[in-house]
């Protein structure tokens, strides 16, 4: 009988095992795919597209594309602003969205830390875009440029594991900027809200430690990313939103004791404020609402709906950066 036990607890650690490592690659996939679906989708929708939002998670987390006519989602989670211009640039190819009025980025306290100037995983995905290697100069090694390139070309297959899942190859034969809105619908219906957490002050923490990665809070390439974010609206004559995108104040907290808001606001006055671009600022708006977040810094529905109402009014007031 005892062995029998032993041997059925380490059958049942085995399935669990199995069974935590095929969510993981589930959950590498979806993403993975998800930026591959994105170009197809952008692709094929661009010509019909006014209003482009890039970012990082804040912004397919904080805007529902369904309530934004005309909108498209070009954001992934993780992304830094030296990929977001490079992307942004790519989109805007050759007159590829001659319909485009409206560019809206999303932003954070932690937005300009050094851990956002490192290269990025996924590198398969970057590397098949415009000017994407050349952010990588500034990191100061030499060797990132030929290492991001060599991990993009050697995995050709890299992007085309969604005709594995049914929804996503369906969404593969049928591309549309409700990508995000769709996957937004599958986490909102996965996780319960933050206000259900029992330690949720010691969450915002390790979120708020995972996003400055210990580095420096303050690196001059993402600020120079920004500048030529801005500088590709002005060439496009463009109108450029900025969304400080809502966290709870747990969250807020922890980043801006292990940063620096003062000098946050100063990179935004200086590369925003000053060509005319005032952000709206609405990190604060749900502060102590945590029924409203999935987790410290990521809205769910009922929160997404307020802020893309105030975004569709925004709109209706920006302004081409000077």
């Amino acid at each position: 009988m005892r062995l029998f036990l032993k041997r059925f607890a380490l059958f049942m650690l085995l399935v669990g095992a199995g069974a935590a490592l095929l969510q993981a690659l589930t959950l590498h996939a979806l993403r993975r795919d998800a930026k591959a679906l994105q170009d197809a989708a952008w692709a094929q929708e661009a010509a019909a597209v006014t209003t482009l939002v890039i970012g990082d998670s804040h912004a397919h987390e904080s805007i529902d594309g369904r309530l934004l006519p005309g909108s498209f989602i070009y954001s992934s989670s993780g992304e830094n602003l030296l990929f977001v211009a490079a992307k942004l640039r790519w989109a805007l190819r050759e007159q590829a969205a001659p319909a485009l009025r409206h560019v809206v980025l999303a932003l954070g306290l932690d937005a300009f830390s050094a851990s956002h100037a490192l290269p990025m995983g996924d590198e398969w995905y970057y590397a098949r875009h415009a000017d994407a290697a050349a952010v990588l100069q500034g990191s100061g090694d030499g060797s990132a440029v030929a290492r991001f390139w060599l991990r993009g070309l050697v995995v050709p297959w890299a992007g085309r594991g969604e005709s594995v899942f049914p929804l996503l190859d369906q969404a593969r034969r049928k591309p549309s900027f409700s990508w995000h809105d769709q996957m937004e619908q599958f986490w909102d219906a996965g996780f319960p809200p933050f206000s259900a957490q029992v330690d949720r002050t010691h969450a915002a923490r390790q979120r708020a430690l995972e996003h400055l990665a210990g580095m420096a809070p303050f690196d001059p390439a993402p600020v120079a990313a920004l500048a030529r974010i801005r500088q590709l609206c002005v060439e496009r004559g463009l109108t450029l939103t900025v969304l400080d995108a809502p966290v709870t104040d747990l969250y807020y907290r922890e980043l801006a004791a292990r940063s620096d808001p003062a000098r946050y606001a100063q990179i935004l006055d200086e590369e925003l404020v000053a060509h005319g671009i005032v952000p709206l600022d609405l990190h604060a708006l749900f502060a102590d609402r945590y029924d409203l977040f999935r987790d410290p810094d990521h809205l769910l529905a009922a929160g997404r709906r307020e802020v893309t109402a105030r975004i569709a009014a925004a709109l209706e007031r920006a302004q081409v950066p000077r």
